[in-house]
């Protein structure tokens, strides 16, 4: 037994000494990561270690591990915009041998529009991380900027990053096609906010003061949240029934929004926050006064696909909520089968003492190989 605490002594004065070293540092979080998730009981065991972390910078963690996917999917469409790239480059320079694509007008301008998306997309991801590098001064919110006194202090790079996702969603899948972009946007959305959501239960267990959950305490899960469904919401049902349906549904007074949020969740609506249910009622009332010129069935067109927009950003939105309210729910039955786990190991006799092997928890082995395969299909779709 006096060896295992010397080595749970020696390996909480690593942590403790890379994390003194590396503050923010992926490769610390990715190992911050593996230990909850697969060893629960010996991140406990280290939790003095890992409490510093998450108490000097609450929220930090959770805001890269957010990113984590979207810089995926950035990486895995500039890898594809590049392999277009020098595609055209050989079909320009070496025309002889590729006459079917030179005078194939359409597919050559199908390889030019892909590498303008492809860039576009590369652009916005540099936009997004110039964002996190520019409003450094606290994890948890975005600052306020006093641009004007009409409009009043406004977290302008909190509406920077939000809309730069809005456009990487909905880049992506316009990149990919509607069923791979679709498969594409699940896969991104499920690491993002629910591995986040598994991986802030687990880090609560370190300090069970904390009562609100560090996933929802973290600045990027408005903007992640946000850019996943308007991108999602303007791809599928286009730019003018999007805004209608979130204006319908801004319609809803404040007292209520906030008992509704499996539906509706006020908290990420970003720069759409401070529209009030008056402000909603007089966009409404001016697009009705100028399709009130058109026939009925333009005017009957439009409510329909306003009346869509709505029913799928309820699915967006619900798909959302559940994906964050099962992370919690794994993250508590990991925690559970990690304490079974500390009483069942297998020790390994050693000069006269014995070593503690500690297995790994089964529900944090399928969250991983979930993670890992997940993160596979990403690269590869």
């Amino acid at each position: 037994m006096g060896l295992n605490h010397a080595l749970i002594h020696s390996n909480r004065q690593l942590i403790e000494q890379r994390y003194n070293n590396c503050a923010g540092n992926v490769m610390y979080i990715v190992q911050m990561a593996w230990e909850a998730t697969c060893f629960p009981d010996r991140f406990v065991m280290n939790g003095g270690a890992w409490s510093t972390a998450v108490d000097l910078e609450l929220g930090m963690v959770c805001n890269q591990v957010y990113m984590w996917p979207f810089f995926g999917v950035i990486l895995r469409v500039a890898l594809a915009g590049m392999h277009h790239f020098v595609r055209l480059v050989q079909v320009l320079l070496d025309g002889d041998n590729n006459r079917e694509v030179m005078n194939d007008e359409l597919m050559l301008w199908d390889l030019f529009d892909t590498i303008c998306i492809a860039l576009a997309i590369a652009i916005v991801g540099v936009l997004i991380v110039m964002c996190f590098y520019i409003d450094v001064k606290s994890p948890v919110v975005w600052t306020y900027y006093n641009i004007t006194s009409l409009i009043g202090p406004q977290p302008m790079i909190q509406s920077i990053a939000a809309a730069c996702i809005v456009i990487l969603t909905f880049g992506w899948m316009d990149f990919f096609g509607t069923i791979r972009g679709f498969f594409l946007w699940s896969l991104v959305s499920t690491l993002s906010l629910g591995y986040t959501s598994f991986f802030s239960g687990m880090i609560q267990t370190l300090n069970r003061s904390i009562t609100t959950p560090i996933h929802e305490m973290a600045r990027n899960r408005c903007i992640v949240i946000f850019g996943l469904r308007y991108g999602l919401l303007i791809y599928v049902c286009d730019f003018i029934p999007t805004i209608g349906a979130m204006l319908v549904f801004h319609l809803v007074p404040s007292s209520m929004r906030y008992k509704m949020h499996a539906i509706f969740d006020p908290t990420t609506e970003c720069f759409f926050s401070d529209i009030q249910s008056s402000h909603s009622v007089v966009a409404i009332g001016a697009y009705l006064a100028t399709t009130a010129s058109m026939n009925q069935g333009v005017i009957v067109q439009a409510v329909i696909r306003v009346a869509v927009a709505c029913i799928f950003m309820v699915c967006a939105n619900v798909y959302i909520y559940l994906l964050q309210k099962a992370g919690g729910k794994l993250a508590a039955l990991n925690s559970f089968k990690g304490n079974e786990n500390s009483n069942n190991t297998s020790t390994i006799p050693a000069a006269g003492a014995s070593i503690t092997i500690q297995r790994p928890s089964p529900v944090g082995l399928c969250v991983a190989a979930a993670f890992v395969f997940s993160s596979v299909l990403i690269a590869t779709i």
